[in-house]
């Protein structure tokens, strides 16, 4: 079974109306929906070329390390932006 089906099954399952234990029943029926998306991410996990994985993890490495260095900049340019309208 591919990848994307794998991932389209474990989530088409928690928003499918027709469920093994239905939600409304107090704690099995989101526990059932949780161990079914959990598993599907492990397999996803587990059938992604480890390439693939390693330059995500890269490229998430980069996107988080700009976003710490350009906070507070745009944390700056929203208080000031607060302050002129009498907010801060």
């Amino acid at each position: 079974m591919s990848l994307r089906r794998q991932v389209a099954l474990a989530v088409g399952y928690a928003f499918s109306p027709i469920q093994l234990i239905p939600s409304f029943i107090p704690v099995l029926g989101l526990l059932d929906d949780v161990a079914i998306l959990s598993a599907g991410m492990r397999v996803a996990l587990w059938l992604t070329p480890s390439g693939v994985l390693t330059a995500c993890r890269e490229r998430a490495a980069v996107v988080a390390e700009d976003r710490e260095t350009r906070w507070p900049e745009s944390h700056a340019r929203r208080r000031r932006g607060l302050a002129s309208y009498g907010g801060a």
